[in-house]
């Protein structure tokens, strides 16, 4: 593992309307964070976890977010972030084995900690060119200030989705693409059917042929894969599969039942990428 990396840290699903992705994450049984903005012009909404999350992102019209650069306005997986202990460390050796990785920055966004108060999340965070992260943007970062982001109580949620079980990359070179998730975190990779793992240390980064993703996940609608390497799913760890069909069936989603047992949720549901329980 490369120094000064932690593993994955959180999934990055930009939307067009902040509003309502958070409602229909919230129909699908997950608690989300209150409104957060950026000093960098971005705001989100967060889907916590004991380690990892999901972050609904915006990008207002004119705001140069720079870990998003070059990737399209549409909805879906646009970005993941590696969890570091040191950021001006990472930036030191991304640098000297070549991966040119941008100037480092920091940043924050405001926290609600009680009635009427607040308190600024710190972040730091060094972002990758998008050339050496076929299938979307890769970027770093470090919690200067965790205890804000993960606030008690955030990570426990109604469908009982505790974390990020691995992220999916469709790609119909899986071995050139996993190659290059690979050398960003410097460690092995072994191969899946229809693809290779990449292991991160936490959560793995799975690349498959766009065919092998929708044999896994038949009757699931996946994003749009026809234009070269994309995110395609993400699947989730899920205490109660039970409990998680059934809230999603009383909000009148339809969850599709996977061979083994994990249920899928449609990429025009989950704003632009798969989502499997499991």
């Amino acid at each position: 593992m490369r120094k000064n990396l932690l593993g994955l840290d959180h999934a990055v699903l930009r939307v067009a309307d902040l509003d309502g992705a958070a409602e229909a994450f919230v129909a699908m049984g997950f608690k989300l964070s209150s409104r957060g903005r950026h000093t960098l012009g971005t705001e989100n909404r967060c889907v916590m976890f004991g380690f990892d999350y999901l972050e609904l992102l915006w990008v207002p019209p004119g705001v140069e977010a720079p870990f998003y650069a070059g990737t399209s306005g549409a909805e879906g997986m646009t970005a993941l972030a590696f969890k570091s202990d040191d950021v001006a460390g990472l930036h030191q050796v991304w640098t000297k084995d070549g991966l040119d990785p941008a100037d480092w920055v920091e940043f924050s966004r405001a926290v609600e900690v009680g009635q009427d108060r607040t308190q600024d999340a710190r972040f730091r965070a060094v972002a990758l060119p998008a050339s050496r992260t076929p299938g979307g943007r890769a970027f770093a970062v470090e919690h200067l200030t965790p205890e804000l982001v993960w606030r008690p109580g955030s990570s426990r949620h109604p469908n009982q989705v505790t974390g990020i079980n691995k992220i999916v990359v469709a790609a119909e070179d899986p071995a050139a693409v996993a190659l290059a998730w690979a050398r960003i975190v410097d460690v092995p990779r072994h191969p899946v059917p229809g693809g290779i793992a990449v292991n991160t240390g936490a959560a793995p980064i799975v690349v498959l042929t766009p065919a092998a993703l929708a044999r896994q996940l038949p009757g699931v609608e996946l994003p749009a894969l026809d234009r070269g390497p994309a995110f395609g799913a993400i699947y989730l760890s899920c205490g109660d599969l039970k409990i998680a069909a059934s809230l999603l069936q009383a909000h009148g989603l339809q969850p599709i039942a996977l061979a083994d047992g994990s249920l899928g949720i449609s990429a025009d549901r989950a704003r632009g990428v798969a989502l499997v329980l499991k």
